[in-house]
């Protein structure tokens, strides 16, 4: 691909070049390049679905928060879900897709993009923004452990704090087992976290290992 495009750099179907690229830098797991590749994309259109939904998904996931000139990042990011939910909203189902699957996907597709606009919302501590971002994505993903414990920590990072749907979203995050579950030290890190939080809260851990059941 990079030989095509080196030689032929007007090319008509460059935008198809460039998403050959980033479907094999998937296929790597190369998240430098799969980022690197669905900017590029985006330079060459705007409207690219995949682009947006990759770097929506990837950056939340891989982003440093102490690096400099993270604001632009976030600022970027924030963009990118906002394009995209704008594409969900009009995107056409394939010919030949069950219509039932193609609602599965975009509804998938909203939760990632209303995700990322939390988590921005988030590092910028506009915690009123991210809790409504974060709800928006856990109603369409019920079952995606980061997503919780953002949302915990978007009711319990403002001061005073909203213990309650704080420690709630915090036990759901650490509850969410499977593919999208919180890393294992992660998730033990929310846990005693949370059991702190409880502790302060309650005075006791009494109650909480039946809000983990719920």
């Amino acid at each position: 691909a990079d030989k095509y495009l080196a030689a032929y750099p007007e090319s008509k179907v460059a935008e198809r070049v460039h998403a050959l690229k980033l479907q094999a830098y998937q296929q790597l797991n190369n998240s430098a390049k799969i980022e690197e590749t669905a900017a590029k994309l985006l330079e060459m259109n705007p409207k690219n679905f995949q682009a947006l939904y990759l770097l929506s998904f990837l950056i939340p996931r891989t982003i440093n928060v102490q690096d400099a000139g993270v604001n632009a990042k976030l600022d970027a990011v924030a963009g990118y879900s906002t394009r995209g939910l704008a594409e969900v909203a009009s995107i056409a189902m394939p010919q030949g897709m069950a219509p039932a699957q193609f609602e599965e996907q975009k509804k998938q597709s909203a939760g990632v993009f209303h995700q990322a606009a939390g988590f921005v919302a988030l590092q910028k501590k506009d915690y009123a923004k991210a809790v409504q971002s974060l709800r928006q994505s856990a109603e369409l993903n019920s079952n995606d452990g980061l997503t919780f414990y953002w949302l915990g920590s978007a009711y319990l990072s403002p001061q005073p704090p909203q213990y309650d749907p704080g420690i709630w979203a915090m036990a759901h995050a650490v509850s969410v087992s499977g593919q999208n579950a919180l890393p294992g030290p992660i998730q033990q890190q929310v846990r005693d976290y949370v059991t702190k939080v409880y502790e302060a809260r309650h005075g006791s851990r009494n109650g909480l290992e039946q809000i983990f059941a719920q």
